[in-house]
């Protein structure tokens, strides 16, 4: 998953194939050497994000297996938390705020 943000660079989350989460930067639209082949991959816009209330990162949180391991990321926007996390496959979860 590649966040694209208004200035660059954009924030890459991608899965190891130990089911680990990695943070790097990224260069939208060119996508990283390790896209192979490239037109294995599709861009794909999150209708939440980049709305007012989920269009600024106020905090992030790692989350941690039990042996240390960074599994996932916790973005705190205004209204929202998105939590994106590494598996079987990558999952994206958007938890609205209580008003």
């Amino acid at each position: 998953m590649e966040l694209v943000c208004d200035t660059p660079p954009s924030i890459v989350f991608p899965c190891g194939t130990d089911w680990t989460l990695r943070t790097t930067e990224g260069h939208w639209p060119n996508l990283p050497a390790w896209c192979f082949p490239i037109e294995s991959w599709a861009f794909e816009e999150v209708e939440e994000i980049g709305k007012p209330g989920l269009d600024v990162i106020a905090s992030t949180s790692r989350l941690l297996d039990a042996v240390g391991e960074e599994i996932g990321t916790l973005l705190e926007f205004r209204t929202a938390w998105v939590t994106v996390s590494s598996g079987d496959a990558l999952s994206l979860d958007v938890t609205q705020k209580s008003q």
